[in-house]
């Protein structure tokens, strides 16, 4: 079942959630799909809507997982998806998109950086996962959760891969072809598989929107280093501040 097929035309979140999808749309025919905010080019302006009545079931977990040779800690709590040591002296926090095109390009920029750090100790890293610009956005945003709770071994190489395998704005994966996807990616636990297939966490995505606002986010990415906005830093600059941090 996917998260579209879970909620039905009467739905006022899903209501909700079509009409800023259509305002967004507007926005990108009228800017060229991006627009510049403080300095910054930005992949996605997004406006705020209702979050409506909707109970979503919410993705809780903590538990230990091997990155390369070491062991992270993964918590799932709130709106955030959180990887690398409590004692982390640097913490990166990203709000994204799975369907935003320029998160797509910044993940392939610094994905491996930030593994690597997190991998180190030196880093913990902070996703904040939200629905603004198709289905795609929820049906990923879930699968990166359900991979966090049921098997955060391989959190990262899905996360890379969710952003990679939508090249083109027209790419479009169901619940169902995702979950089969992801199997052949390093997704083997049947926990994992059937939370895929279910789009369990689409509506926990769409309700980040709430959280999102009330941090001040306004487009995706944003990136925010120990709660400082620093713009979309490049590995060089993310490997320097967390040098600094670490004193």
């Amino acid at each position: 079942m996917t998260a579209q097929n879970t909620r039905t035309a009467a739905d006022p979140a899903a209501a909700a959630k079509r009409r800023r999808r259509q305002a967004l749309r507007n926005v990108a025919v009228a800017t060229g799909s991006t627009v510049l905010v403080a300095g910054f080019l930005v992949g996605v302006f997004f406006a705020f809507g209702e979050a409506g009545d909707v109970i979503a079931a919410t993705p809780e977990a903590t538990a230990s997982a091997e990155i390369g040779d070491a062991s992270v800690v993964v918590e799932v709590s709130g709106d955030r998806i959180r990887v690398g040591a409590p004692e982390a002296a640097t913490t990166m926090a990203i709000w994204e998109d799975f369907a935003c095109g320029h998160c797509r390009e910044y993940e392939t920029q610094i994905g491996p950086t930030v593994q690597e750090l997190v991998a180190g100790g030196s880093l913990a890293v902070e996703y904040h996962l939200l629905d603004f610009i198709s289905d795609y956005s929820a049906v990923a945003g879930s699968a990166a959760a359900c991979v966090a709770t049921e098997q955060p071994d391989v959190f990262f190489t899905v996360h890379a891969t969710l952003f990679a395998i939508r090249e083109n704005a027209e790419d479009e994966y169901s619940a169902e072809q995702l979950e089969s996807y992801l199997e052949t990616a390093g997704v083997t636990d049947e926990g994992a598989l059937e939370c895929i297939g279910q789009a369990r966490y689409g509506d926990w995505v769409a309700q980040n929107a709430g959280a999102a606002r009330d941090a001040g986010i306004t487009s995706t990415p944003t990136v925010r280093i120990n709660g400082e906005d620093v713009g979309r830093v490049d590995a060089a600059q993310l490997r320097d501040l967390v040098a600094q941090n670490a004193g």
